[in-house]
């Protein structure tokens, strides 16, 4: 349903008027659930793309003049929600299509965070219809236990050594871990706050 046009003209049809313009099958649904009138809104976004927000009612007689004046004072604000929320489901898919499946929201939230220095590989693996994205490394392998450690202690934010050394703020310690394939112990450092 197109219901605004480019420039984000709004679109009313009121549905209990018996020669209302029914050019959406959308209209006819509403009809038949009791819906008397309708009221279609741009959402412009801050790019300039423009989406819609449909208002339906079933008060008989439709909308009054003050409850469009009230959607309409809302539109603004409620296009920033919607932009939020729409680029965070973008970012959200992103992330669970290249860092790995149902990772994308539990990284936005800070639940997974870990941090480490070190050189990695990292591209697109794979061909024809089927490409991962992938990091490769000792670094990564490194980050890898950080993360185990991290819910082994049930801290959201745990550093190596190595990236402590880089911060530019003080860290706490955590203590030694051993790290499989990473030789002896190393100390594990968290924000001061979780510590």
């Amino acid at each position: 349903m197109s219901a605004c046009d480019s420039n984000g003209v709004p679109l009313r049809r009121r549905l209990a008027d018996p020669d209302c313009q029914m050019e959406f099958p959308l209209l006819l649904e509403l009809r038949e659930e009791g819906a008397t009138d309708l009221l279609v809104t741009p959402l412009v976004f801050t790019d300039g793309d423009v989406h819609a927000a449909l208002w339906a009612t079933r008060q008989p007689g439709g909308y009054t003049d003050e409850q469009i004046a009230g959607i309409e004072a809302i539109v603004d604000p409620f296009a920033r929600v919607a932009e939020v929320r729409a680029l965070r489901r973008t970012a959200t898919n992103l992330l669970d299509t290249y860092v790995g499946s149902r990772t994308g929201q539990r990284i936005l939230a800070g639940e997974i965070r870990r941090g480490h220095v070190g050189e990695v590989l990292y591209g697109n693996i794979g061909g024809g219809n089927r490409l991962d994205f992938t990091c490769i490394g000792p670094a990564v392998n490194l980050a890898a236990r950080l993360e185990k450690i991290a819910a082994k202690l049930e801290r959201i934010i745990v550093t190596s050594e190595a990236f402590a050394s880089h911060c530019q703020f003080q860290l706490s310690s955590l203590g030694q871990f051993t790290r499989r394939g990473f030789g002896p112990p190393q100390t594990v450092f968290c924000l001061p706050d979780e510590g």
